[in-house]
């Protein structure tokens, strides 16, 4: 009777992981909201990551460093801004 109900149970997991194989499948509009808000929400780590790569790519890194901590806002505005408007318009193709 053990073996039955585990056997039951796994059955029962492997059901429902079937559905979620599935949900990469999404319409258009859906898949541009999802990548937009995604690109909002990820929006600030562009800070990070732009100055690291600015500081990386000088050779004086004091300059790398205030060159990469001026731009990076402008950057990290530029992909909330592009996801908040994949997110606007994500009904129109």
């Amino acid at each position: 009777m053990k073996k039955a109900l585990v056997m039951l149970v796994a059955f029962a997991f492997v059901g429902s992981l079937a559905s979620v194989a599935f949900a990469t499948d999404l319409p258009k509009p859906v898949e541009k909201f999802t990548k937009g808000a995604v690109d909002v929400f990820k929006s600030p780590l562009i800070i990070y990551d732009h100055t690291k790569l600015r500081y990386d790519g000088k050779d004086a890194k004091p300059i790398g460093l205030v060159k990469g901590l001026v731009e990076s806002p402008f950057h990290m505005l530029k992909k909330a801004g592009g996801g908040a408007i994949d997110m606007a318009t994500f009904p129109v193709e």
